[in-house]
């Protein structure tokens, strides 16, 4: 009975890595119209949000197998939360007539 319910509770963890991560990818096709992006075209700065975007991807990526490996999953999957929030936080204070360079950090 053990085998089976921690196995279940691995996927469970494996579900809400990948529901986190799709909510934080899909962030930014959801953002754009609220930043005015569909008002004047601006190719050069959505092009940065995505750029940016996929750098933090391949960091996370990078960073993700050693920290793994040292502490754990139970360790690496909550602090992905928090910086996933953090990178949130950072948008939601940057003030709409800052310029777009600001935004890359929260991306």
């Amino acid at each position: 009975m053990a085998p089976a319910f921690t196995e279940a509770a691995a996927a469970r963890r494996g579900l809400a890595g990948f529901l986190l991560a799709g909510l934080l990818v899909s962030f930014l096709g959801a953002v754009l119209p609220v930043w005015g992006h569909h008002l004047r075209e601006s190719f050069d700065q959505v092009a940065h949000y995505f750029l940016a975007l996929n750098a933090g991807v391949w960091a996370g990526l990078r960073l993700a197998r050693p920290l793994i490996v040292r502490k754990g999953l139970a360790f690496a999957l909550p602090l992905a939360g928090v910086l996933g929030f953090a990178g949130l936080a950072w948008l939601s204070a940057v003030p709409p007539a800052a310029t777009h360079w600001w935004r890359l950090g929260g991306l």
